[in-house]
């Protein structure tokens, strides 16, 4: 009974439509809440991850027009990042819950490895609505719940490429915010360090772990994941190509070698269309050079 209204695939809500949705949202997880720890069924379960995803993705708010001044837009987005948060919240205490009523003297084995990248996959949800917020305070919210994935004590229980590209995207956007409509420079300088200290993160944790490839699986694998990243920025952050070109770099750099590099052609041809589509007043020099780059690389990522 505490399933929540299907939302409309149309972006465009009258302000009424929005409203009824958005109220649904919160009074589905204020139900949840009353539930006690170890009683959702499987439907209330499915019903958190479909909410949480749909709350999370990328495009949501992207294209809103809606009668509420901007102030409400940004609020909005607020709530949405709040809500999967909250709901993220109760799934982890369900799963500590479940976990410990099925531990027996042979060990649980409910957190091997499938089970510990399912909560990962959800975790990444709550650094990803936050990142896709774009409000004041959003990128450390996503660096907040990123440090929950690094700080755990489950030895199979990490951060992949995914939780370090939504944060750095929330601390690059918040830096661009920050100069471009703010014009304070301090800010947007401090905020583009943490981005670049997230890329470092990402290097000591994925790129230099001993166990590393357990925790990315193989390298097509790792090469797949990046450029699902690169292509999801190109198409829903227009007129940010610098953020994947900027972490296409740091990958390009740190991944050097033909053992270990995580790029690909089509990597760098996602960050080159990046610039066609921008109508960044540099885009052609960037693409260029780009472009540049490649044929100048002696390595398997060349031109086609």
């Amino acid at each position: 009974g505490v399933k929540p209204k299907k939302i409309s695939n149309n972006d465009h809500h009258s302000s009424n439509e929005d409203s009824s949705v958005e109220i649904d949202k919160v009074t589905f997880t204020e139900r949840l809440d009353e539930i006690p720890i170890g009683l959702l069924t499987q439907q209330n379960k499915t019903d958190m991850l479909f909410t949480m995803r749909q709350l999370a993705a990328m495009d949501r708010r992207r294209d809103d027009v809606i009668s509420s001044p901007e102030f409400s837009h940004a609020r909005q987005r607020r709530q949405d990042a709040t809500i999967v948060e909250r709901l993220l919240e109760r799934f982890l205490k369900e799963k500590e819950y479940l976990t410990k009523v099925d531990c027996n003297d042979e060990g649980d084995n409910r957190f091997n490895n499938k089970g510990c990248r399912n909560v990962v996959a959800t975790v990444n949800l709550a650094i990803k609505a936050w990142a896709n917020a774009n409000v004041r305070g959003s990128a450390e919210k996503a660096e907040r719940v990123l440090n929950r994935l690094l700080n755990n004590n489950c030895d199979n229980y990490h951060p992949d490429i995914f939780s370090f590209a939504h944060c750095y995207s929330a601390w690059y956007r918040e830096s661009i915010f920050a100069r471009e409509e703010m014009r304070d420079e301090k800010t947007a300088s401090t905020a583009m360090k943490k981005a670049e200290a997230i890329l470092q993160s990402m290097k000591s944790t994925l790129m230099e772990n001993e166990h590393s490839h357990t925790l990315h699986g193989t390298l097509d694998d790792v090469r797949k994941d990046v450029n699902s990243i690169l292509e999801t920025w190109t198409n829903v952050y227009r007129s940010y190509p610098g953020l994947a070109e900027k972490f296409l770099g740091f990958l390009d750099v740190q991944s050097q070698g033909q053992e270990t590099l995580w790029i690909d052609t089509r990597s760098y041809n996602i960050v080159i269309n990046a610039y066609a589509k921008s109508g960044n007043k540099n885009a052609v020099k960037r693409a260029e050079s780009l472009l540049l780059q490649m044929e100048q690389m002696d390595s398997k990522v060349k031109p086609n």
